[in-house]
């Protein structure tokens, strides 16, 4: 009965979302004394939040301690972002009145949109929020390759299929890379990680090449120290490197980097088990990495 009361505490108060000072007022209105509440609220806020009643953020700094007293309201937004030419989610001729026709159009053919389709989508109250909550959860992230003072954010999961690459006359090193998983390939788990490539290659020194994304496979260039392809299977992601400075091993141990802060979303029972492929076979990583074997490791 006290978590009931503490969660209807925190929902009593005004927005969707309260800020971590809110969130213990209401603990000590509704928790313990002093001395066992903070241990009292990590377990209600963790099985409230297991329990869909509420979302609690941990994983972004900016936000952490936050409680999402609403969730289907964040459902809500997210859902907003999931539109084509025959599932719209607003009024053409509103959009168009608003001068944000080529915005939606631009969305709709590649899945990259911009900062003022979102805050028609969202309203300017809560955007900052909502963004930092989709960026942080690999959801959506910036978009830095637009010659242009506009601000545009990729969302892998609107990005519509496109031609299929043709790997095996890609030219290149032409090296091939298995990414699989203990059971399937999760939904969700190559949009985040195309997310986390974009992050990663943003927060470089320097300008890289714009990425080639398409719905289901995407080139992807690190400076000029990798360029990569990557392509989602049935029950594994393909990992294709084209180019290398460095040993072409560097290339995936990058990529495995990139896969935790997958993780971290994921849950810990999600497992990558990497291996590349020499002559006609594929090796684990671990063993082509201690063993030092060409053409990986140079």
């Amino acid at each position: 009965p006290r978590w009931l009361k503490f969660l209807d505490a925190m929902k009593s108060e005004n927005g969707k979302w309260i800020d971590d000072t809110r969130v213990t007022a209401c603990g000590r209105e509704t928790l313990r004394g002093e001395n066992s509440l903070q241990e009292e609220m990590t377990e209600a806020l963790k099985m409230l939040h297991e329990l869909g009643l509420i979302v609690h953020i941990t994983n972004i700094k900016a936000y952490k301690g936050y409680v999402v007293t609403d969730p289907e309201w964040l459902t809500d937004l997210s859902t907003k972002l999931m539109f084509t030419n025959q599932i719209q989610q607003f009024d053409m001729d509103h959009v168009k009145d608003a001068g944000l026709g080529d915005d939606v159009e631009k969305a709709i053919r590649t899945g990259i949109i911009s900062r003022d389709l979102l805050v028609y989508l969202w309203g300017e109250d809560d955007l900052a929020f909502v963004l930092k909550f989709l960026e942080q959860n690999l959801i959506m992230c910036r978009w830095g390759f637009e010659k242009t003072d506009k601000l545009y954010y990729a969302v892998p999961s609107m990005i519509p299929h496109g031609p299929h690459l043709d790997y095996e006359n890609i030219g290149g090193l032409g090296l091939k890379a298995a990414f699989s998983f203990r059971r399937y390939l999760t939904l969700g788990v190559f949009e985040r990680l195309v997310c986390q490539v974009l992050q990663s290659t943003l927060a470089l020194k320097g300008q890289s090449k714009e990425p080639i994304i398409n719905g289901d496979n995407s080139r992807h260039w690190l400076l000029e120290d990798y360029e990569f392809c990557m392509e989602r299977q049935p029950d594994l992601i393909m990992v294709t490197v084209i180019a290398s400075k460095k040993s072409p091993i560097k290339c995936i141990t990058r990529i495995l980097k990139m896969f935790q802060k997958v993780k971290v979303f994921l849950g810990e029972g999600f497992l990558v088990s990497p291996s590349l492929k020499i002559g006609d076979e594929y090796l684990s990583y671990d063993e082509v990495k201690e063993q030092e074997l060409a053409p990986w490791c140079n």
